[in-house]
């Protein structure tokens, strides 16, 4: 099972609480070598659909629930995210990387990017 599996392919609470550790350990080499931690973050509605399916959250509360955005976070694509995503990433300071060319080749649609201006992302 893959890092991508553990991360989002769980289906129960107690597996969830299975990932923690691993993801204090990310936590913790970001901290020693004070590295930001890159993800994708919604790429898709499907992810996203999938991520509220297993866990009742999106994909980006998700990772504020899992201690993920308390490093500096930059979240790649961000094509399905919510009003209350955006407020998450502004909060976190998450910065977000726009991927127009590999969102056409998807089919996946934009990034919210002038809402995303707006509030400072």
């Amino acid at each position: 099972m893959g890092l991508f599996d553990k991360l989002f392919g769980t289906r129960s609470q107690r597996e969830i609480k299975q990932i923690q550790p691993l993801v204090n350990k990310i936590l913790a080499l970001e901290d020693a070598y004070k590295a930001p931690f890159y993800t994708h973050n919604s790429e898709t509605e499907s992810e996203t659909r999938e991520c509220i399916e297993r866990h009742g959250l999106t994909p980006c509360a998700w990772f504020e629930k899992m201690g993920i955005l308390d490093v500096p976070t930059a979240a790649a694509h961000c094509v399905a995210i919510t009003e209350a995503d955006m407020e998450i990433m502004k909060a976190k300071n998450v910065s977000a990387i726009h991927n127009p060319t590999s969102n056409m080749k998807l089919g996946s649609g934009f990034a919210p990017v002038p809402e995303m201006l707006e509030k400072g992302i």
